[in-house]
């Protein structure tokens, strides 16, 4: 298991975040989608210096989009596009994380999407949060195929401890 960090929830620079975190043991680090699709070329050479330097993984987190709101839809297919190029380039992303705000219904497409972008990189696409219930992974199971590498995210933050 891995003891990761959201760096965005800290006040700073993020890279000085994360080797600060690196530092008190810390072996990966998690990026907000919003953030991560938003760096220059300056700020992604620095974030894969850092990951290069303290060989920490880099996670991505993001959540599935509402259908009914059109520019959310957008961020999150630009948000795709950007963290393929970006594994294509770097080959560093471990995971990209979804946080799930609609119904399973309403989510199976976009989920479906990432799997597709991510499909072949090697980077685990993980849902969060979600008690992954026999209704949900019905609906999941045709979208996942034996190449993925599909996981739940146990986000032991929102316990407060």
């Amino acid at each position: 298991m891995k003891n990761c960090v959201t760096v965005w929830n800290y006040p700073g620079d993020k890279i000085e975040n994360a080797y600060r975190f690196h530092e008190l043991g810390f072996d990966a680090v998690s990026w907000l989608g919003s953030d991560f699709a938003n760096m220059t070329e300056a700020e992604d050479e620095c974030l894969v210096e850092m990951l290069r330097k303290t060989g920490m993984l880099l996670t991505v987190h993001s959540r599935m989009p509402n259908p009914d709101k059109p520019e959310l839809c957008e961020a999150f297919h630009r948000e795709m596009r950007r963290a393929a190029a970006w594994q294509k380039k770097y080959g560093l992303i471990y995971s990209y994380t979804f946080d799930f705000w609609t119904a399973v219904e309403t989510t199976v497409p976009y989920l479906d999407e990432a799997l597709k972008t991510f499909r072949g990189l090697n980077v685990v696409v993980a849902c969060e949060d979600i008690p992954l219930n026999a209704h949900q992974l019905e609906a999941f199971l045709p979208y996942i195929t034996d190449e993925d590498k599909f996981g739940v995210l146990i986000d032991v933050g929102h316990m407060n401890i």
